[in-house]
């Protein structure tokens, strides 16, 4: 009977962690995309913050002709040369960076993919280990709050920490899965499942994308752009993966 208890009060425990999880995640998803609504006109990146400067910069001049080209005996006006248009010419704003429409969305995407993965098989792994189920509302918590980091203030630490983490998390599942683990805890491999190899196969795409940032010439963005200056597969591959993980909840999979 008191087995019986504590079976019960390990599942009740493991929904309130899933719940409590997945409202911090909309909790989050609502305190990422609140700024862009309260201050539509704010810079969201350096590239905005170019195009608001130059918008300013032509509010103040003629508008007859280009900033930049002299008049008369007056001065050319100081400006970077790429924001100045040739005559007869529109000015052209700076182009997105691969880094800005691909790499870094791509790892936002991926590592709040396998924050939902992890979220969805914790109160199971819960069931059969309290360590289980913490280690993995710890991957979950923590993938969701990297995700968010890099959305809003984004730094090569923490994309180096990024890549870092989600490979000791892949070499761990491989463990697990040839292996086991020591002192007692998983004295046999455990099978593989279609979540693990969902949430390894989204971890290595945050790995991939973090390396190519760090690797990239491009600058890296201080935050995320909107959606609408992504790449246009990207938006493709976030329906992708929110129909896996709805097909993989719908199942009844186990982990």
């Amino acid at each position: 009977m008191l087995a019986m208890h504590e079976h019960a009060g390990f599942g009740m425990a493991a929904h309130d962690i899933h719940y409590a999880i997945v409202g911090g995640g909309l909790l989050g998803l609502v305190a990422l995309l609140s700024p862009r609504f309260l201050t539509p006109h704010g810079p969201a990146d350096e590239h905005e913050a170019r195009v608001l400067a130059l918008r300013a910069s032509l509010a103040g001049h003629d508008h007859r002709r280009p900033p930049g080209l002299a008049t008369g005996n007056q001065p050319a006006t100081a400006l970077d040369p790429t924001r100045v248009a040739a005559p007869g010419r529109l000015l052209r704003t700076p182009a997105l960076t691969t880094a800005q429409r691909v790499l870094l969305p791509l790892a936002v995407v991926s590592s709040a993919s396998s924050a939902a993965a992890h979220t969805a098989v914790g109160p199971e792994h819960l069931r059969e280990s309290v360590w289980f189920g913490v280690f993995f509302a710890c991957c979950a918590m923590l993938q969701l709050l990297w995700a968010a980091l890099v959305a809003v203030h984004a730094t090569w630490q923490v994309v180096a920490a990024g890549a870092v983490g989600n490979l000791g998390v892949i070499g761990l599942w491989a463990v697990t899965r040839t292996m086991g683990l020591p002192f007692g805890l998983m004295p046999r491999p455990e099978p593989v499942g279609p979540w693990d190899v969902a949430c390894a196969v989204w971890e290595l795409v945050v790995v991939g994308a973090c390396i190519a940032l760090v690797q990239s010439r491009d600058p890296l963005p201080t935050r995320l752009v909107t959606w609408r200056s992504w790449h246009p597969a990207l938006p493709t591959y976030v329906a992708a993966c929110l129909l896996l993980l709805t097909a993989l909840a719908a199942s009844g999979t186990g982990a």
